[in-house]
């Protein structure tokens, strides 16, 4: 027994001197040409089953005398090694003829599922603060290589891409959940900036025809999926809003500035025929009592805000404008009109 562990010990000794002995009279591309054609010679007496079988047995045996801190050693050093002796092409070429041998033997299903687990273990281990960072270091290092049209252009595959895989419903929910998500994080001065900010950068790229067709094309489709109730609320919804955060002085200068662009863009026939068409959909919806109604409101409320003078000034300007387009007939048959509604009035009184 004593003189076996004698010998092996003696084997031992022996093939380490030998390996020192032969590393002290060859270089490193000694070893490269044996390995080079060990592995020739090998590959030609074996099949894959045999590979893969030896390299389930060595990578078992290799985990049972190593821990965790053993393999993310020898990985640093040999990402170190491998770095120093290719450059950017090498990297780009095997990951290319890498990719395509396992998408020969691989399904949709097995990526999904290394997918999952990869990121379930990654999630484990880092933070928010860590996914932020290298979600930054990853943006930077790729503007840096591409220009606008890459961008472009892989916007446009990724949206054909995933719109064959999903329906209406998942992007609502997505959309929803992503609104609740960036809700929970920014305040209201993140999004008046990041919506001046993205309509400066939309307007330098678009033209008033840009914007009256994108306007056209989304109230098409709103009013498809809506009825008048919708609109009704939404309406009141967002007048209440406003007026909350407005003055009687926010609303006269919008309408001022509202009126003269319209104006500037508009001749007077344009108003007698949003004029015409606005009092018929209006009669349509409301009988006698709410135009006297808004009427008995309405002069109320400029009563309050006017002297004698103003209606005065009114008055006459309002006359002689009517003057201008009407002759003498159109003054009778109003007034002959106006007596017989008195008249009926006065026979139901």
């Amino acid at each position: 027994m004593a003189k076996d562990n004698d010998r092996k010990m003696t084997l031992e000794e022996a093939g380490r001197k030998g390996g020192e002995a032969t590393s002290r009279n060859h270089d490193k591309e000694f070893y490269q040409e044996i390995g080079r054609k060990g592995g020739e010679a090998t590959s030609k007496n074996h099949d894959k089953e045999f590979y893969q079988e030896i390299g389930q047995k060595g990578g078992e045996a290799t985990a049972e005398n190593h821990d965790k801190e053993f393999y993310q050693e020898i990985g640093q050093k040999g990402g170190e090694a491998t770095s120093e002796n290719h450059d950017k092409e090498f990297y780009q070429e095997i990951g290319r003829k890498g990719g395509e041998a396992t998408s020969k033997n691989h399904d949709k299903e097995f990526y999904q599922e290394i997918g999952q687990k990869g990121g379930e273990a990654t999630a484990e281990n880092h933070d928010k603060e860590f996914y932020q960072e290298i979600g930054q270091k990853g943006g930077e290092a790729t503007s840096e290589n591409h220009d606008k049209e890459f961008y472009q252009e892989i916007g446009r595959k990724g949206g054909e891409a995933t719109s064959k895989n999903h329906d209406k419903e998942f992007y609502q929910e997505i959309g929803q959940k992503g609104g609740e998500a960036t809700a929970e994080n920014h305040d209201k001065e993140f999004y008046q900036e990041i919506g001046q900010k993205g309509g400066e950068a939309t307007s330098e790229n678009h033209d008033k025809e840009f914007y009256q067709e994108i306007g056209r094309k989304g109230g098409e489709a709103t009013s498809k999926n809506h009825d008048k109730e919708f609109y009704q609320e939404i309406g009141q919804k967002g007048g209440e809003a406003t007026a909350e955060n407005h003055d009687k002085e926010f609303y006269q200068e919008i309408g001022q500035k509202g009126g003269e662009a319209t104006s500037e863009n508009h001749d007077k026939e344009f108003y007698q025929e949003i004029g015409r068409k606005g009092g018929e959909a209006t009669s349509k919806n409301h009988d006698k009592e709410f135009y006297q109604e808004i009427g008995q409101k309405g002069g109320e409320a400029t009563a309050e805000n006017h002297d004698k003078e103003f209606y005065q000034e009114i008055g006459q300007k309002g006359g002689e404008a009517t003057s201008e387009n009407h002759d003498k007939e159109f003054y009778q048959e109003i007034g002959e009109k106006g007596g017989e509604s008195r008249a009926k009035q006065r026979d139901n009184d």
